[in-house]
């Protein structure tokens, strides 16, 4: 039998796509092997798993070090599967690898099922029937729970950390200025990682520039000089006309009071 093989990782930063996907390639090779299955396609992202179906697909896989060939991403496998394919499974080492959302994992089974493609998991046994669907439904539920469960812990720590002062990322207000501190996990400092707190005094130059003055009047003489330099940026005024269908039978314009 002909296997398509598929594999995701989530980052290249947090985790090493040269080691990640063949180590993932070598254990949907050893699952298929017993049965006499042959990987003739290879597709592998390193991405997200938690995007939409129509956000799939890394564009590009140079650069990464991955020595498994590559002949596309999952939009790629797709397309592959209803134009002509030379694959009669799709393989996956775990069912998460697909999609880590359920509704996206099925809406791809459902796709490749209507082509007559089967999909597997090197983690789950090389069956269709019934059982197995329903082991597959469960651990695609609990793939989904833990990642809505890792948002919602980081979105809590992150509230902490900035109920303690601690900046939690993203530009600094303008004017102020971080505080660099050391990192409080003992561990961490040690590694020389720092934390930031945001200094509540603004710099003098912004302190300058946002200070309360004195209201001034548009006809006061500095006003009019600085009119009278830049006349491309202050251009003078001029009275906005009523348009006559505004006037009333009988009224008149309203006389400038002197």
């Amino acid at each position: 039998m002909r296997f398509a093989f598929y594999g995701r990782v989530s980052t290249d930063d947090a985790q090493d796509p040269s080691l990640s996907i063949p180590r993932q390639l070598a254990s949907c090779k050893g699952a298929i092997k017993p049965a006499g299955g042959n990987v003739v396609a290879h597709y592998w992202d390193v991405e997200s798993g938690r995007k939409r179906l129509a956000d799939r697909g890394t564009p590009d896989g140079a650069g990464l070090g991955v020595s498994v060939p590559r002949e596309g991403g999952l939009t790629d496998l797709l397309d592959a599967a209803a134009n002509g394919r030379v694959f009669d499974t799709v393989i996956v080492e775990s069912i998460d690898r697909l999609s880590r959302m359920t509704a996206d994992a099925t809406q791809i089974e459902r796709k490749l099922e209507q082509r007559d493609i089967g999909l597997f998991a090197a983690d789950e046994p090389m069956t269709a029937n019934a059982t197995a669907i329903l082991t597959r439904r469960v651990k695609q539920d609990v793939a989904e729970w833990y990642v809505r469960d890792l948002i919602e812990k980081s979105r809590r720590g992150m509230e902490e950390s900035a109920r303690q002062g601690w900046h939690t990322g993203g530009p600094v207000p303008y004017g102020y200025r971080l505080e660099q501190h050391p990192h409080p996990n003992p561990h961490k400092a040690r590694e020389g990682k720092k934390k930031h707190r945001i200094n509540p005094r603004p710099h003098p130059r912004a302190d300058r520039r946002v200070s309360p003055r004195a209201p001034r009047s548009p006809r006061s003489p500095a006003n009019a000089r600085r009119r009278r330099a830049r006349p491309d940026r202050s251009p003078p005024r001029r009275r906005a006309s009523r348009p006559e269908s505004a006037l009333r039978p009988g009224a008149s314009l309203p006389t400038r009071a002197r």
